[in-house]
């Protein structure tokens, strides 16, 4: 991050499970990511680096039930931030217990109501049963 001169920054998402849905899913994500960075920052909240000056002042919004990672990436300046080659693995055992395909519609449609700057409405969309 410093040699960036980032104060906040996301990695690449690689899902443990090799098949190729999830990795065509997160491959499609970490792009859209590297992509928006300068534009509009986005990232999941399994893994943001930020540092603590950044951390006191953007503080997590908790009245948001599971967009408050995005929101805590849309404050803060786009000049600051960046996407990490840094690969962070991480177990997909949420997708295979709460469906992959409706924790994929349920991520596509939260990352569509933030790019519209609806974050607001990511509260009606239900992560946990």
């Amino acid at each position: 991050m410093r040699a960036r001169k980032a104060d906040i920054a996301i990695p690449k998402y690689v899902p443990e499970d090799r098949r190729v849905y999830y990795r065509l899913f997160f491959g499609i994500i970490n792009k859209t990511f590297w992509l928006t960075q300068k534009l509009r920052p986005c990232g999941i909240g399994m893994s943001i680096f930020s540092t603590k000056e950044l951390h006191k002042r953007n503080s997590f919004n908790e009245k948001l039930r599971w967009t408050d990672d995005m929101e805590y990436l849309k404050k803060t300046d786009k000049k600051r931030f960046c996407t990490l080659p840094t690969r962070v693995y991480f177990s997909v055992r949420r997708f295979e217990k709460e469906g992959t395909k409706d924790i994929m519609k349920k991520w596509l449609k939260s990352y569509w109501y933030f790019l519209n700057n609806r974050l607001y409405k990511t509260n009606k969309v239900r992560y946990f049963d």
